[in-house]
This record gives structure tokens, sequence and C-alpha cells, in this order.
């Protein structure tokens, strides 16, 4: 499968809502599924860049939301029928060409998968909070730093 990003626009706002929807019921499993609606999606992500993630033929896989002024991470889903695709690495390594780093998240330690993933992916834990099922970890990525006697130097005088 070729997946490619872009930016969302408004007419890929009913296959995100969608996406939100069905990915948060399959993940949010100790939540009461009909607590989330259709409708959460624009709330929950007003005033957020919103990238996604397409296949060939131009069918939504996932999306990411992000607070552009804090690099905050708001959401990262993908359809529950694409997941273990490498979707979500591409939506999080998309952020790299302009987002400036580091890039931040919260993610709830219930999400036990969620919260491997980004370990995965080289985030950092650096605090959790929150109570009972709603306790978080707040995560950071940053750019590797250049290893020390990795460059080469040009001696030509």
């Amino acid at each position: 499968m070729q997946i490619s990003v872009r930016r969302a626009e408004p007419k890929d706002h009913p296959s995100l809502a969608r996406i939100f929807l069905e990915a948060r019921k399959n993940a949010f499993t100790w939540q009461d599924a009909a607590a989330f609606t259709l409708a959460d999606f624009v709330h929950q992500t007003r005033g957020e860049i919103l990238i996604l993630a397409e296949d060939e033929n131009g069918t939504v896989l996932g999306f990411i939301s992000v607070w552009e002024p804090d690099s905050f991470v708001h959401h990262l889903f993908v359809d529950p029928l694409f997941q273990g695709r490498g979707i979500g690495t591409r939506l999080l390594e998309s952020l790299r060409v302009w987002l400036p780093p580091p890039h931040r998240l919260k993610c709830l330690l219930a999400n036990t998968r969620a919260h491997s993933f980004y370990l995965r992916k080289g985030w950092t834990e650096i605090a959790r909070a929150g109570a009972g099922a709603e306790v978080y970890a707040e995560l950071v990525w940053r750019p590797p730093s250049p290893e020390i006697g990795s460059a080469t130097c040009d001696r030509r005088p």
C-alpha cells in the first residue's frame, strides 16, 4: 500500500470524524462507547492543524491533529481497519518537516498500545498525572543529537 500524507481539507472532515469515532471506540475500551459522537471531531480539533494519510486511491487512513503554537500533538488516530501498517509512523514523521521540535503529547496509560507505540518511536516520557483510568503520560520528541566524533573534517589548506 502506498501512503501519502497531506494537509486535510474541509471535504476530508467527514472521513476524519468517522475515523475519530471508530478509533476511539476501539482504543478506549474502558469508556462508554455511547459517549463518543461524530460531532466530537469538530469540537476537539478546532483551531488545530490536521494532517491526513491516504492510500493511492484517496482512501483516508488516519490523521494527526496538532496545536501548532505549542508543537503539541493532540490526536493521532488510524482507522482500525488499517492499523499496524505504518500509517501512524508516517504521520508522526511528517511533523519533522514543518513543526519545530520539541514535539509534545499526552497519552492515557490505559491506552497501552498507543503508549508503547510512542516509546518505540523515540518519544520520552517526562511526567505522569491524573488518577485511575485517566492517568496519562506526558511525552516529548526531540531530534537525535549528532554524535560527537561522527563529523568529518575537511583538512585541505
